[in-house]
């Protein structure tokens, strides 16, 4: 289903922003897939400097052949994403903003451009499928797609959100039909890796943020999965 149907109108501007580390093995078919969909018009990739695979080459070679696309480095030892994608951020200059990771595949270009063409100044959810080892595939719906105006940005060092600033300025959201396909949780010792390392920053965060509300309780659910998922694998370490 294509919630806006094609036709006459002019489609918006659009930028994709990433950010990047390590994501040699997946970095090509995620561009491959953003460039053949002819959706974006500039392409903002922030760099990770502890980056210490081919990424940064490979990502110089698609720099070269396609000049819509703009390399940035950020220093993460910070570990707080929401500061990588604001940098990115920043550099935008197109009507409409869609973010993407370096481990993800677009599966629904022709959907995402019926959005570009319509001229409500709306948010779009689109569905993240999980491959996760010895289960099903987990479908989480993200804002992925937004209006470029002031005040929008991310939030929370990590399991970073738009949602917060999307929903303090007023701006509409749609859940929409379209799909990532996502690898980044595919592989269980790289599944556990990236539990055990967002659970240690996240509870830091939470000693820092003693005051509940609605990003404490947000982060306070992430954790509380993180670390069901880290006390049930085989030969689990204290964190």
């Amino acid at each position: 289903m294509i919630l806006v149907e094609p036709g006459e109108s002019e489609r918006s501007s659009c930028t994709c922003l990433m950010i990047l580390a390590n994501e040699e093995r997946t970095i090509r078919p995620c561009m491959d897939s953003l460039l053949e969909s002819n959706c974006f018009d500039e392409f903002i990739l922030t760099l990770d400097t502890r980056t210490r695979d081919r990424t940064p080459g490979i990502l110089a070679g698609y720099a070269s052949r396609y000049p819509q696309i703009r390399l940035l480095w950020h220093d993460w030892r910070t570990q707080d994403y929401s500061a990588a994608r604001n940098h990115g951020l920043q550099y935008a200059r197109t009507e409409r903003l869609y973010w993407q990771d370096g481990d993800e595949i677009l599966l629904d270009p022709a959907g995402i451009g019926a959005l570009l063409r319509n001229p409500e100044p709306r948010a779009y959810h689109i569905w993240q499928i999980s491959p996760v080892p010895f289960d099903d595939p987990v479908w989480t719906h993200q804002l992925r797609l937004w209006p470029n105006l002031t005040g929008v940005k991310w939030e929370l060092p990590i399991h970073e959100q738009l949602a917060f600033s999307i929903r303090r300025l007023g701006i509409p959201e749609t859940i929409t039909p379209y799909c990532v396909w996502h690898f980044g949780y595919a592989l269980p010792e790289t599944n556990t890796k990236k539990h055990r390392e967002r659970a240690k920053v996240m509870r830091d965060w939470l000693r820092k943020h003693p005051q509940q509300d609605q990003k404490r309780a947000y982060i306070q659910e992430q954790y509380a999965s993180s670390m069901a998922y880290l006390r049930n694998i085989p030969g689990r370490t204290r964190l």
